[in-house]
């Protein structure tokens, strides 16, 4: 009996429905005929039936399939497979999954699924072998066929083990265990973490590179250098977080499935910026104030800055001292220390350096040469009171250095100088601007200032003082201005009576004492008359 249906299915009676023509169904369908009311025109629908030597021409065949395709094997982890197949729409009851170990015994199996699922995992098979994998359909239809749509799966090769990455100073090297079977090896850098790197802001795009290696080496090492924005797949970018993977590669098996990861960060092979605008001064024989101005937003050190780092050098030897950055510091508006603990009168080389949260170094600022002080010099006092009679003031000035009994190995120069106030040169005091020469480890110098000892009575007067040192002294000068009040000690008297003793003569007297000769000023408003006695 011929059969014929939708899109040209012929066949005879006596054997298995086959597909001609365009397929209706897929090519590996097989179908089975039976009498049935006819429907809709899929799987398991009715067609009528043209057939000939019998005694009816027609008949009623129903349709169903016995084997669904595989769309899909994939290995998703060592010993698992997961297999994914076309649907059977309404006709299935359930679905089974045989596996069977190629060209060996046990390890087969089936697993049965529900008839709304089209996809499963087979669990348990052993690794690097060969699996014939195929689907079949479970109907409520009597006589089903037997599956035969199947697939060939070999299981991938073993994942390298004991995988170590290291950070070397311009590479990183990955070693691993051996694999079995292995031809080669693919080691995969993915970017986790990018960094500020000198020169480029904000970095956000992703970076991949990876390397074959030929078994049966175990070992592989790949350059660091490349900028932020580098794409080089064989190279990695400096100072950034890469997750490494190993996979072995059979080219009969494929390759293997990852297993774990290992971090690396990539060393800091150009350094970032350094500070700018560095200034240092030397304020005492043993103490250098060292400043500087912060990065700019766009050339980091490779990361945040935590620290600044200052490094100062003398007679061959270098130290360090660190400025760690507090909560809620502006690390881009600088920072300033003191270096202490110097040795009078020696030059310094100082430079700084910003430092990340990595503890990495970046660019060192050009050194700067400071020469430490050799002492400190200043006024004795910076107030003096001083009669008028007394004629002179006696202003000292000290100096002080790193010891009590030498406070300069070598002399130097310091300068004091006067300067009128209510006080007026050369009517009240005498003006000074002397050059003072301190020899080797002498502490004091004294000056004379004269002052005039009229005998006109007046109020306090007043003139400055002010130390300066020489161009050429390495000094510090402290209490560096002062102020001499001179007070007025003439004695006046404490009574003075006028008495006529004649017609053109007036006894003058007084009391209390005053130094003599003593002049004495007079006027006579009638007649007019003016005159001095001496007495």
């Amino acid at each position: 009996m011929a059969v014929s249906g939708p899109n040209g299915y012929k066949s005879d009676i006596s054997t298995n429905i086959q597909p001609v023509g365009t397929p209706w169904f897929l090519s590996n369908d097989i179908y089975t005929a039976r009498t049935e009311v006819i429907s809709s025109g899929r799987d398991g629908d009715v067609f009528q039936c043209n057939a000939t030597g019998l005694t009816s021409t027609t008949a009623n065949v129903a349709v169903r399939a016995g084997a669904r395709p595989i769309t899909s094997l994939e290995q998703t982890a060592l010993t698992t497979v997961r297999v994914t197949w076309s649907p059977t729409p309404e006709l299935p009851v359930s679905y089974r999954v045989h596996y069977l170990l190629a060209g060996g015994t046990g390890g087969n199996g089936t697993k049965t699924v529900a008839a709304d699922t089209t996809s499963t995992e087979i669990t348990g098979l052993t690794n690097r072998e060969t699996y014939i994998i195929s689907v079949e359909v479970v109907s409520s239809l009597p006589d089903v066929i037997p599956a035969v749509a199947e697939e060939i799966i070999t299981l991938a090769p073993d994942t390298p083990e004991r995988v170590v990455v290291t950070a070397e100073s311009a590479s990183v090297r990955v070693s691993w265990d051996a694999v079995e079977d292995a031809d080669r090896y693919t080691v995969t850098f993915s970017q986790v973490r990018g960094y500020y790197q000198q020169g480029l802001c904000n970095p956000t795009n992703s970076h991949t590179a990876t390397l074959t290696v030929s078994a049966p080496s175990t070992t592989v090492s790949i350059a660091v250098g490349g900028d932020v924005g580098s794409t080089v797949t064989d190279m990695l970018r400096a100072y950034t977080t890469y997750e490494v993977t190993v996979n072995a590669v059979s080219d009969v098996r494929g390759t293997s499935r990852p297993r774990e990861t290992r971090r690396v960060l990539t060393p800091q092979t150009s350094a970032g910026e350094a500070p700018g605008d560095v200034r240092a001064e030397a304020e005492s024989p043993t103490e250098i104030s060292v400043q500087w101005s912060g990065l700019s937003n766009c050339r980091l050190v490779n990361g945040p800055i935590t620290q600044y780092r200052v490094q100062f050098t003398a007679n061959g030897r270098a130290e360090t001292v660190d400025q760690v950055l507090g909560d809620g510091e502006d690390w881009m508006s600088g920072g300033r220390v003191t270096l202490t603990g110097l040795t009078s009168l020696t030059n310094y080389s100082i430079s700084v350096a910003a430092v990340n949260e990595n503890g990495d170094v970046g660019l060192y600022s050009d050194p700067l040469t400071v020469l430490t002080l050799q002492a400190i010099v200043g006024l004795a006092e910076t107030s003096y009171t001083i009669g008028e009679s007394d004629e002179v003031v006696e202003v000292c000035i000290n100096a002080v250095g790193t010891t009590s009994s030498c406070p300069s190995t070598e002399s130097f120069h310091v300068t004091l100088s006067t300067s009128d106030q209510t006080a007026e040169s050369p009517a009240d005091y005498v003006a000074v601007d002397q050059v003072l020469t301190f020899a080797a480890c002498e502490s004091q110098r004294c000056v004379n200032v004269s002052l005039a000892n009229d005998l006109v009575s007046e109020p306090e007067e007043t003139f400055s003082l002010s130390l300066t040192r020489s161009t050429r002294s390495h000094i510090s000068i402290t209490s560096a201005t002062g102020v001499v009040v001179i007070t007025d000690d003439d004695e006046r008297p404490a009574e003075v009576s006028f008495l006529p003793v004649n017609a053109t003569g007036v006894r003058i007297s007084w009391s209390g004492s005053v130094h003599l000769p003593t002049s004495i000023h007079y006027t006579v408003s009638s007649p007019p008359m003016a005159s001095s006695l001496a007495n």
